[in-house]
């Protein structure tokens, strides 16, 4: 008796290649794999879940999964309606739990849940594909909260150049009424009052506008003692971290932006979240001023090289409309704006604060619009600091 089994070996064969083509799928892709069968025991748990859990496969193939202790007993109630559900027949698109690895630290992990029916039609395999969103979720809350301290920064410098500019302003006339109050209290002196009543009422308003002088000068000291840390920064790394910040921004106008950052900038002293709130200000003026225009092409060009004097120099460039040379300088003081709903506190706060750290900011003409700033590098009040961090690097 001869029986012919090359057909039985040849689908024997490519049974197994197909097996281990799938298995390596699974073990390879970064998402996670989780098999169970209709009694919750686990039939496939690849690479990405051993990875997560710190379980080998080996440990968990064919245990029930509830007695791994994966899910903090917290979130386990809505894991098991969700799985419930799953075994009724119901895909669940998505929805986010922890796993606790072996070693304590928890994931979390963002799920999708399907299954397998067999030839009768019933649920034979309970399918969940996940994906570690840990880090992402780490990195999303960093940039809140870079992002709220930005604009905490933001409202503070605001508060501070508007007290600035308030005492400016406020305080002449406030002069001007003193100095009549002193006046008309001199004549009333050289002429006939005699309960004083007159010379009272002059005397309590010369005071009132002392006081209020007073206020301002106070208002304006406290806010502008507002301040991050310095660090030692890389600036190129600043305009990277601003540019992610802004993306959305930029991405709304449809503008290509470029980055020509030169190699090897020495790093500055200086508070970051000032010099992120200078940037994010001049990019979001370019882009506003493009997408107000409607020019073509649309392109934001941030560049970064050495300038004389040992200074770094800062530029955005836009292809938008440019400014009118008439308002060129009057964009620099307080108060003063183009936009409908503008404060006009941008450009006059970012001119303050690159100022103050001994710098200067200026607007080239030309087509489009390039503002320039430059920052010292080497800052005299700091010299114990400078020589540290070059003994770091050293090290």
């Amino acid at each position: 008796m001869v029986t012919d089994i090359t057909e039985r070996l040849d689908a024997e064969q490519a049974l197994r290649q197909e097996r281990n083509f799938l298995s390596t799928l699974l073990d390879t892709t970064d998402a996670l794999m989780l098999v169970l069968d209709c009694d919750w025991r686990i039939v496939r748990f690849n690479r990405a879940c051993q990875k997560a859990s710190g379980y080998d496969e080996a440990e968990v193939l064919g245990r029930p999964f509830w007695e791994l202790g994966l899910i903090p007993e917290t979130e386990l109630p809505a894991v098991e309606v969700t799985a419930q559900g799953t075994r009724a027949g119901r895909i669940h698109d998505y929805w986010e739990n922890h796993w606790r690895h072996r070693n304590g630290e928890l994931r979390l992990i963002s799920w999708s849940s399907s299954f397998i029916r067999d030839e009768g039609g019933d649920i034979e395999y309970l399918i969940g594909t996940g994906t570690d969103i840990t880090d992402r979720r780490r990195a999303e809350e960093q940039l809140k909260q870079w992002q709220t301290r930005l604009v905490h920064m933001d409202r503070l410098a605001t508060a501070a150049e508007m007290a600035s500019g308030l005492a400016h302003e406020l305080n002449q006339p406030l002069t001007a009424i003193g100095n009549y109050s002193d006046v008309a209290l001199m004549l009333i002196k050289a002429s006939d009052d005699p309960d004083g009543k007159l010379s009272h009422l002059i005397e309590q308003m010369d005071r009132q506008a002392q006081r209020a002088g007073s206020i301002i000068r106070h208002l304006r000291d406290f806010v502008g003692k507002a301040g991050s840390d310095s660090a030692w920064v890389d600036i190129n790394t600043l305009v990277r971290e601003m540019v992610e910040f802004v993306e959305a921004d930029i991405r709304r106008t449809g503008a290509e932006i470029r980055l020509e950052l030169a190699d090897a900038l020495p790093r500055l002293w200086l508070e970051p979240v000032q010099i992120e709130q200078v940037l994010v200000n001049l990019v979001r003026n370019a882009c506003e001023a493009m997408e107000a225009a409607a020019s073509e092409p649309r392109q934001l060009t941030l560049r970064t090289a050495l300038a004389e004097g040992e200074r770094i120099q800062v530029s955005v460039r836009d292809t938008g409309p440019g400014v009118d040379p008439v308002i060129r300088e009057q964009l620099f003081r307080p108060f003063e704006t183009t936009k409908p709903q503008g404060l006009g506190m941008g450009l006059a706060i970012s001119r303050s604060i690159v100022e103050a750290r001994g710098g200067r900011l200026w607007l080239e003409g030309g087509a489009g619009t390039a503002f320039h700033f430059t920052l010292p590098y080497s800052p005299p009040e700091r010299p114990d600091a400078q020589r540290t961090a070059q003994g770091d690097s050293d090290r």
